[in-house]
This record gives structure tokens, sequence and C-alpha cells, in this order.
């Protein structure tokens, strides 16, 4: 029985060569674990063909990976020019006062306003701030309106950068002390996180 490891780089499974003899003529054929026995004369073209789709395969995803590292270069640039913006929301109210003898308290009466509040919850405190009709209110209005256009945008990065990050290949490394370096390291690393989380 004659054996081969590999017969192309593009190929990763493991192949062999086995031969029977019929006769006074060797009669070679290729045994595949995908695609079983087969005919030389079949196996050739069908491996060069996993190579040129392979080819196809890597070239087609630097492609896409070079037309999203250029959105993802307009998507920053995009966030260079967002300008102020701040949390929170504006909401209009009509209170009642609660004299008996004021026009809000009739039947149907909205209440007095409107007034604008803008109100907000960071780090599970409230604030609040009634506005003055005008520019004051304008401007809280842009800024608001551009902290919604920031969370947007940011969601459009990560969303961006995760793709890359999925079609980018892992590297390689072919020196074995070095791998066992950064191995070693890795370990260390993430035993030190795991022994933080387990104290607190």
């Amino acid at each position: 029985m004659q054996y081969c490891s590999t017969v192309s780089p593009a190929i990763s499974f493991r192949t062999w060569y086995f031969a029977t003899r019929t006769g006074s003529a060797d009669f070679l054929r290729v045994y595949d674990k995908n695609i079983g026995n087969v005919d030389r004369s079949f196996y050739l073209p069908y491996n060069l063909n996993a190579i040129k789709q392979s080819d196809y395969k890597e070239e087609h995803m630097e492609e896409i990976l070079e037309s999203l590292e250029h959105k993802r270069k307009s998507l920053y640039k995009k966030l260079e020019k967002m300008g102020d913006f701040r949390r929170g929301l504006i909401s209009v109210n009509y209170r009642r006062c609660g004299k008996k003898n004021c026009i809000c308290a009739k039947e149907g009466h909205p209440g007095h306003g409107p007034q604008y509040l803008w109100n907000a919850t960071i780090k599970r405190k409230s604030h609040a701030k009634n506005l003055k009709l005008g520019t004051e209110l304008q401007k809280y209005t842009k800024e608001t309106d551009n902290y919604r256009s920031f969370i947007k945008l940011c969601n459009e990065i990560v969303q961006v950068n995760e793709r890359i990050c999925d079609l980018r290949p892992v590297p390689e490394i072919d020196d074995t002390n070095e791998l066992k370096e950064l191995k070693k390291k890795l370990q260390r690393q993430f035993m030190k996180k795991y022994r933080k989380r387990v104290t607190e």
C-alpha cells in the first residue's frame, strides 16, 4: 500500500493511495474520506477545483474586509462631526395648581402649561430641569437628538467591527516556544480575573 499524507495544501483532510495489482498492470486509485474511492484521473481535477474554490473564498473575503474597513472609516468620520449631546428626554406637561378657584380646577381644563421638562436617569439617580421656551428648549432638543444619533452610530460601528473580527483570520505562531509563552501568559491573565471574581 502506498501512502501520502497530503495531496494539496488547499485540502485540509488526509488522503492516501493504494494500489491493487490486477494481472501484470497496477491499477492506482485514490481513497478520500469525504468522497470515497475514486479514479486518480477524477481526483486530480477534483482537487485542483478545490484549490480554485479556496483561492476564490480568500480573495472574496479580502474584498469584503476592505469594504467593511472603508465603511468603518466613514462611520468614524461621522462620529467626529457629531457635536454636543446629552442624555435624557424632553416632555411637555400640564399641571393643576390645586387651588379651588383657579381656572385649572374646572372640568376638562388641561392645567397650567405647557411646561417643558428635561429629565434623565444617570447612575440610578433622576435629574430634571424646567426649560424656558425659546433658545434653551432649542439647545436641549438638539443635544438630546444628537445623543440618540450617537447611540445609533455607535451600534453601527460595533456591528461593522464585529463583522471585521469574524472575517479576520486568527494569527498563526510558528515558533513553539513563543506559542508556549503566550499560553502561559493568557492562563495567568485569566486566572487572575477568575480569582478576583470569586473573592468579590
